[in-house]
């Protein structure tokens, strides 16, 4: 299917042969008017030509200076500039930079990510559900303050793509695989305009920046500030919305009082498509999972052995583009979220983790043979009932089952479709058999997986997937207090 790129034909044509499956095996439809289709609106976004930048009497040079961030909405601005920091409210944190503030009709000016970024043993790089340092929740968090617009700086610290590598991503040309993608009624997109300014740029105003970076870090106290200057910021995004879709079938329980909840199989069927005719194939990412999401679909299907709980199969789109798809289902359950036990995520399950030492990433090196009959069970932290029942099922299969990923300097427990889940309280697990030599590239091919491990990793998800769906209680969600992590 031509790497099944989001917005490509190819995609639809996946989407059609995963309903086919789930059909055959009598998964019943609970997507819009009785299909197995969940449809939303993703989007690209191209360079108007109203955009300008003046602070005072200087102008700002699109494309070199800033660039408008590509969720940002359209608008015409004119307001003063307030520095606020990071734009960090965490309370949970004991760091909270917006408590108070009162930024109407002002202009904030924020760092770029976090505090303490280049030091990973610093709380605020480790996990955190309520994602305080995004961009996304910053905008949201500055306009119920009042702002206007919001200005991120790029941080100082921490290597940035450079502003003329973002602005490129808007070319009509840029690889369908690589351009940033939204989606049109994701709940997370910014409400008022968002510009990234350089670190070069904005010293031309606030000359002080690292100084006062510095205090934050060391201090961990708000240093906010009235910058004195005016800025008329206008931002002129376009956006080409194209339909997709998430596949969702639902296998019913046979208790009738335990059938109205569910235990919830997702696994992304999208990958990064074809550029000037070079498929990337995708086939450990996500052929695999989308491969096991069927053969579950086959053994729960066609009233085999029905559990007590219902069974909902997901295959979401947009996965590659900030997993959008299972965004757009959190945000929009075809089933009541409180009804869901416990969400699964089989996301690059057919491969063995391979990768060198790096020690920015705290890897050790590692081999294939090592990781032979190896599996990464990550997002544990959030639910040590769940992690239990990964490792009784096990005692069936006998895979080697690790927990290291949880909260590590990858970020991988967020870089997958368990994490809107996760983020609204709902136990899950992403199950990745780990990076490889061939991860987004065009040999990512269907030769190289370990198709033995492949299939007892199924097995392990279908034994797991059972005794949540037959046990008398829940798992337990549990917030972890992040001052406490280490």
């Amino acid at each position: 299917m031509k790497g099944r790129g989001d917005g490509a034909p190819e995609l639809r044509l996946a989407a059609d042969y995963i309903a086919s499956v789930f059909k055959k095996n009598g998964v019943r439809p609970v997507g819009d008017n009785g299909t197995y289709f969940q449809s939303f609106r993703m989007f690209r976004a191209q360079l108007g030509s109203g955009n300008a930048l003046r602070v005072d009497d200087a102008d700002y040079t699109l494309g070199s200076d800033y660039v408008p961030h590509f969720l940002s909405p359209s608008n015409n601005v004119d307001g003063t500039l307030v520095f606020v920091g990071y734009g960090i409210s965490a309370p949970h944190l004991k760091f909270d930079e917006l408590e108070g503030l009162n930024l109407r009709g002002r202009i904030a000016v924020v760092i770029d990510t976090r505090p303490q970024a280049d030091d990973f043993s610093s709380v605020f790089s480790r996990v955190d559900p309520s994602d305080s340092a995004s961009l996304q929740t910053k905008a949201r968090n500055v306009a119920t303050a009042g702002a206007i617009a919001m200005i991120v700086v790029q941080n100082p610290k921490i290597p940035n793509i450079r502003i003329a590598d973002s602005a490129g991503t808007f070319r009509p040309d840029y690889p369908r695989k690589d351009v940033p993608m939204g989606s049109v009624e994701d709940l997370r997109n910014p409400r008022i305009p968002v510009i990234f300014l350089s670190e070069q740029a904005a010293r031309r105003f606030m000359p002080s920046l690292r100084d006062v970076q510095r205090r934050i870090d060391d201090s961990l106290q708000p240093q906010r500030m009235d910058l004195g200057k005016r800025a008329v910021l206008r931002v002129d995004v376009q956006r080409s919305a194209f339909p997709t879709q998430n596949v969702v079938g639902l296998i019913e329980g046979g208790d009738l009082r335990l059938r109205r909840e569910l235990v919830l199989v997702g696994a992304h069927y999208d990958h990064d498509g074809e550029h000037q005719g070079q498929i990337w194939p995708g086939a450990d990412d996500n052929a695999s999972g989308t491969a096991g999401l069927l053969e579950l679909a086959e053994a729960f299907g066609n009233g085999g052995k029905v559990p007590a709980r219902s069974i909902l199969l997901c295959a979401f789109a947009g996965e590659e583009k900030g997993e959008l798809g299972s965004q757009h289902y959190a945000d929009h359950p075809v089933v009541p979220l409180d009804r869901v036990v416990a969400m699964l995520q089989m996301d690059m399950i057919g491969r063995n983790e391979e990768h060198g030492a790096d020690g920015t990433l705290l890897l050790e090196r590692e081999t294939a043979e090592q990781n032979a009959n190896s599996i990464n069970i990550i997002g544990s932290l959030f639910s040590p009932d769940l992690k239990r029942t990964m490792e009784t099922s096990n005692r069936q299969v006998g895979l080697n089952l690790k927990y290291r990923y949880d909260d590590t300097p990858e970020n991988l427990l967020r870089r997958s479709d368990q994490w809107p889940f996760l983020q609204k309280g709902i136990p899950a697990l992403f199950l990745h058999t780990g990076d490889h030599p061939d991860y987004h590239r065009p040999s990512d091919t269907a030769d190289k997986i370990n198709y033995p491990k492949m299939e007892k990793i199924v097995k392990l998800v279908y034994l797991a997937v059972e005794s949540l769906a037959n046990a008398g209680t829940r798992p337990a969600y549990v917030n972890p207090d992040p001052l406490g992590l280490r």
